[in-house]
């Protein structure tokens, strides 16, 4: 599985395309809400909520699951050939939406 990425207007999308049964992406959260689009297979997200609970829904394309800023979540394709795509705001060094490609990479992390 590997990242393509890129942007539209106010808007960078990370494509994880070319997944295979078993790929995931490791736990990790980001400062900021952003949005996971399944785009073909099928999705598995293991999160951390705020509160301390914890989340594990498997999510079968086409669908979405929103991301709230701080919970550390895992993604795993559970079939060859899921792709998804994250898709965030994309934002300036202070943190606020802009339409501009250069922006603060730590906004994403």
């Amino acid at each position: 599985m590997h990242c393509i990425e890129e942007w539209s207007g106010s808007l960078r999308i990370r494509k994880w395309v070319d997944g295979k049964e078993g790929d995931c992406i490791p736990g990790h959260g980001h400062k900021h809400n952003h949005t996971t689009f399944v785009m073909s297979g099928i999705c598995r997200i293991e999160a951390t909520l705020l509160d301390g609970s914890k989340f594990d829904e498997t999510f079968i394309a086409p669908t979405h699951a929103p991301i709230l800023a701080g919970v550390r979540h895992k993604l795993t394709a559970m079939v060859d050939g899921t792709e998804w795509w994250c898709v965030f705001s994309h934002r300036d060094f202070n943190g606020q939406v802009i339409e501009d490609s250069i922006g603060n990479e730590e906004a994403y992390v």
